[in-house]
């Protein structure tokens, strides 16, 4: 059993990671004015993958083998599924709406949790979710007027789905591999993946005029947002419960809307900031509830 303090070590993992997610939405457009955005996912995914391989390859190489490898596959290709969809879905739907929809992977995960693990959910955690899903739909939905269901908004709620597949998956085979080999095997799969969806609705000669903006963007997306995010992610999910790190996840929105502020001068509507103190309001109450009644904070043995 992990320590307390040591749990609140791979929370503040989690919130990093929201932290450095938030960052990169905004950052992402200065990357789509010169790339298209599946060679942008073949190249973000590639090099982190490359990254990881060479900084990491001690653990990836104790991990090769078949059994231990399957699960991890399986797990990338989850995980690509995720980012092609949501990619799809914002070609077609609102982004606002989009991304109120990706966000909700958190309902996903705690139906397959009881689906799947049998984990016991209490009611105030299930009160909390609501405040959470209230919020983020003040945030990303609040100045719409209108909520309409097509096939953009079809394809986030996939992407919604494969997160908390992913996620489920994840907690479960980050005990037999490295968070490095997870986070490795991931990126490769969503990597090689992508290449199929440039090659087939892209071009890869956009990366013949790319701006350097474009670069110096993808870079950090890269470095900071898969190969730092994605092992924050996998060294926490091994003491926290994939419940409750998408749960954290919804936090995302309000350092998305912060780092939009300082980097493209977007406005925050007032509804949008009432959504980010429910959210912020709804996970403080998850915390305390499952740090006092231990309420499925750890990740199942």
């Amino acid at each position: 059993m992990v320590e307390k303090k040591d749990i609140r070590i791979y929370k503040a993992f989690i919130l990093l990671q929201c932290v450095m997610w938030g960052i990169g939405t905004p950052v992402t457009r200065f990357v789509y004015l010169s790339i298209t955005p599946f060679c942008y996912m073949v190249i973000r995914f590639g090099l982190a993958a490359i990254v990881l391989a060479v900084f990491f390859f001690k653990y990836i190489k104790a991990d090769l083998k078949w059994e231990k490898l399957k699960g991890c596959i399986l797990t990338g290709v989850f995980v690509a599924a995720t980012y092609i969809f949501a990619n799809l879905a914002v070609a077609e739907a609102m982004v606002t709406i989009a991304g109120f929809l990706m966000g909700i992977s958190v309902v996903f995960t705690a139906l397959f949790s009881v689906m799947f693990l049998k984990t016991r959910i209490d009611k105030k955690f299930i009160s909390s979710l609501g405040l959470v899903l209230i919020g983020m739909y003040m945030m990303c939905c609040g100045g719409i007027g209108k909520f309409s269901f097509g096939l953009g908004e079809f394809y986030a709620l996939l992407s919604s789905i494969c997160m908390a597949a992913a996620l489920m998956l994840s907690a479960k085979y980050i005990k037999e591999v490295s968070p490095a080999t997870l986070s490795a095997v991931q990126c490769f799969m969503t990597a090689v993946i992508s290449i199929g969806f440039a090659l087939v609705l892209e071009d890869f000669s956009c990366l013949q005029g790319a701006l350097p903006v474009s670069w110096a963007s993808l870079l950090f997306i890269s470095l900071g947002c898969t190969v730092g995010s994605f092992m924050l992610q996998n060294v926490s999910i091994r003491h926290l419960s994939a419940l409750f790190v998408s749960l954290m996840f919804c936090l995302q929105p309000i350092f998305t809307a912060i780092a939009s502020f300082f980097i493209l001068k977007e406005t925050v509507a007032s509804i949008a900031i009432a959504g980010g103190i429910l959210i912020t309001a709804g996970l403080m109450i998850a915390t305390i509830k499952t740090e006092k009644d231990k309420i499925d904070l750890q990740s199942p043995a």
